[in-house]
């Protein structure tokens, strides 16, 4: 079991009380089928699936807390019917789980594009780290930045395409149309530049601080076994005289 904000790896930490959100998640999975179908059954299990990477790429218990609720909240308002009863709750709940998808955007490409790989060819400057990127000045901002937007906001798109193709070849139960198409993806814009904002804010350093230099074991390793080299040498060298 992975440690809320670190990396995905070996089994490494016991359960914590947010793994009951979970739980949670995974039990509403049937009952969501037999609330209002399969399709809504299905809907839960991609809640389910984001619940657990929550839990294995962002930055702590209580944002993990949150954005399950958040997940749990959309999943099923719309297996009860809920969005259908209350008109704002759709746009709201599109908002808060954009703003997610893009913690979680974010957190995904900072894992699992860390550095660039290798050794740089002579004369030619190492590319810079994601880390460095993160932290650099108002370019290491706003590229970013613009990059979350974009892929939360086209993971919109493709949700909106889902629910036309769920409408035209499941159930027309599900709900679509002009308006209701570009109202929840103006809402998806709408948490994900507050996503990424969020984002951008907790990687950069404090105030007055500088970050910390990424440390690269096998350069520090060679340096060190170049500078043991070296003094062997001069001390055979000396011994000659």
């Amino acid at each position: 079991m992975s440690t809320p904000g670190k990396r995905p790896g070996p089994a490494q930490d016991r359960w914590y009380a947010a793994d009951a959100g979970r739980l949670l998640g995974a039990m509403l999975v049937p009952a969501s089928w037999l609330v209002a179908g399969w399709p809504a059954a299905a809907a839960m299990l991609l809640v389910c699936g984001g619940q657990w990477l929550l839990r294995w790429y962002l930055l702590g218990r209580p944002v993990d807390a949150a954005g399950q609720l958040v997940l749990l909240a959309a999943g099923w308002f719309s297996a009860v019917g809920l969005y259908h009863q209350v008109s704002w709750l759709d746009a709201v709940m599109h908002a808060l789980a954009s703003l997610v998808v893009a913690l979680l955007v974010a957190e995904l490409l900072r894992a699992e594009l860390p550095v660039v790989r290798g050794t740089p060819a002579a004369g030619v400057a190492a590319a810079p780290s994601a880390e460095s990127v993160w932290r650099g000045g108002w370019t290491g901002v706003v590229a970013p930045a613009v990059v979350l937007v974009c892929v939360t906001v086209t993971l919109g798109v493709v949700w909106e395409l889902g629910e036309w193709l769920g409408h035209t070849y499941i159930t027309p139960e599900i709900g679509v149309g002009y308006e209701d198409t570009i109202g929840d993806l103006a809402a998806n814009l709408v948490g994900a530049v507050l996503g990424a904002a969020f984002a951008i804010r907790s990687r950069r350093a404090p105030h007055g601080q500088t970050p910390r230099p990424v440390h690269d074991k096998r350069s520090h390793n060679v340096r060190r076994r170049g500078a043991v080299v070296a003094a062997r040498l001069a001390d055979s060298h000396g011994g000659r005289r």
